[in-house]
């Protein structure tokens, strides 16, 4: 399946060039106006290419890679999956780029969620019987394919919320929705795929898992994934701080999972890490730091003050959300994909990774910089809107680079 997966592969990166593109443009906006692009429809065109285009596109073919067998039918079978998913994430976009009604978009959206259950479906038959029983990591595959489809439970309310139009709590409820997909997208199915392919790797260098402590870490993710939502109820309801300290409770039983498991995590991590290039040891610590301030973020919301600032300034939200859609997601499924020779490792794509990096990182600053300057009652910077425009230029520039020489590379 290794040469039908570096296709949908490049495909996915194609998704996040132009999702890279549109939110330069929307960055540009603020620079000159730019009188027919409507914002708000953008930026969801933005976020959802973003998401269902590249990161879930690239997830799967990876998955598949990883579990289905090289077969004729399995190859024309799940082209035709990919090809209908693919189809359905380009109507989306159009549908948001165009400012059609946001529920035709949602449509779109829960056509695609019925799809997401058939790849989901055809993965679990398809994986042979003894990856079934034998396979530790696919415990992890099916845990994220579960959270990502009960994201899609968000966007189901979405629709009725729209025709209540006049609702008091009309807003509340569309948010909750939204930041129902969104949570279980992030801290669900993006934190799951990533620890199948930490697994898998293992399993295919017959590192010895140790099922039970497995077992154990994989119940406090999980219940940890489930209690971290109830921050995102505590928007709607300052008054009730005991969803803070639940949620807050959910991270601590996840970091406490990666202590329980530090050895045999370490152990399973720095196999990864020694097994690939230069540049696919630095992409993954860069991954894993990303992920470690993502934890700490987390935890310091337990503080009301701080988990005010987390739903009241703008920047600090769009920095988190980034540092996990880029520097934790992006960065991993790259050097996953260099790793098992997905993607060809050239000067052309060490520039483009190296460009990603850099614009990410100059980037986080500034939005970071940015938010405390708002925190402290300090204004805008005076060049805020063209340093950010710039900083966002490097993104789609490192992309194209990683794009151009791996649609040069064949597979066989």
């Amino acid at each position: 399946m290794k040469g039908f997966s570096a296709r949908w592969l490049r495909i996915a990166l194609i998704n996040f060039l132009v999702a890279a593109s549109i939110g330069l443009l929307l960055r540009f906006a603020f620079v000159q106006e730019v009188k027919w692009v409507s914002y708000k429809s953008f930026q969801d065109a933005h976020s959802n290419l973003a998401l269902l285009g590249w990161i879930f596109q690239a997830i799967s073919a990876c998955l598949v890679t990883c579990y289905i067998p090289d077969l004729p039918h399995l190859r024309r079978k799940y082209n035709i999956i990919f090809i209908f998913n693919q189809t359905l994430i380009f109507l989306i976009t159009l549908s948001f780029l165009l400012s059609l009604s946001r529920i035709i978009s949602n449509v779109f959206l829960i056509l695609l969620s019925v799809s997401l259950i058939n790849f989901a479906y055809s993965f679990i038959k398809d994986v042979p019987e003894e990856d079934k029983a034998k396979s530790f990591s696919y415990r992890f595959a099916i845990t994220g394919l579960f959270f990502l489809i009960c994201s899609f439970i968000g966007l189901y309310t979405i629709i009725p919320i729209l025709l209540l139009a006049g609702s008091a709590n009309k807003v509340l409820f569309y948010y909750l929705g939204v930041q129902f997909f969104l949570h279980f997208q992030y801290n669900g199915w993006f934190t799951f795929a990533i620890l199948t392919f930490i697994f898998r790797n293992a399993e295919s260098s017959n590192i010895r898992i140790d099922k039970q402590k497995g077992k154990t870490f994989l119940f406090m993710m999980i219940i940890g994934v489930i209690l971290n939502f109830l921050m995102s109820i505590y928007w709607g309801y300052r008054n009730h701080q005991s969803l803070l300290w639940i949620s807050s409770a959910g991270t601590l039983l996840q970091v406490y999972a990666i202590y329980y498991c530090r050895d045999y995590l370490k152990t399973v991590w720095l196999h990864l890490v020694n097994s690939g290039t230069k540049q696919v040891k630095y992409m993954l610590w860069f991954s894993l730091t990303a992920f470690s301030l993502k934890m700490i973020m987390q935890l310091i919301t337990i503080v009301p003050e701080i988990a005010s600032l987390a739903f009241t300034i703008h920047n600090y939200v769009i920095a988190y959300l980034h540092l996990t859609f880029i520097g934790v997601m992006t960065f991993f499924i790259i050097a996953w994909a260099i790793h098992r020779k997905l993607l060809w490792l050239s000067a052309f794509s060490k520039a483009g990774i190296l460009g990603l990096a850099i614009g990410f990182i100059l980037m986080e600053l500034i939005l970071f910089i940015q938010g405390t300057m708002l925190w402290a009652g300090l204004g805008f910077l005076g060049t805020y809107y063209e340093l950010i425009f710039a900083f966002s230029l490097l993104l789609p520039l490192g992309l194209m680079l990683i794009i151009v020489r791996s649609s040069n590379t064949s597979y066989h």
